[in-house]
């Protein structure tokens, strides 16, 4: 359970970084991203709660 959360948290904080190589993502688009990949390469379930609390401010914004 805890790889599972530890994935989806990674992947977030890897789409809204700026990279060398792109652009950081806004929280919009990242969270479209995870929910593409919901059911595939992240547990759909928590996906679902990990949006859940991204929409409701429960979790610190990426930084800038």
């Amino acid at each position: 359970l805890a790889a599972k959360i530890m994935a989806i948290a990674d992947a977030y904080d890897a789409l809204t970084t700026e990279r060398f190589y792109r652009h950081r993502m806004s929280v919009e688009e990242s969270l479209a991203v995870l929910k593409e990949e919901a059911g595939k390469q992240f547990d759909h379930g928590l996906v679902s709660i990990f949006i859940e609390l991204v929409e409701a401010g429960k979790l610190s914004p990426p930084l800038p």
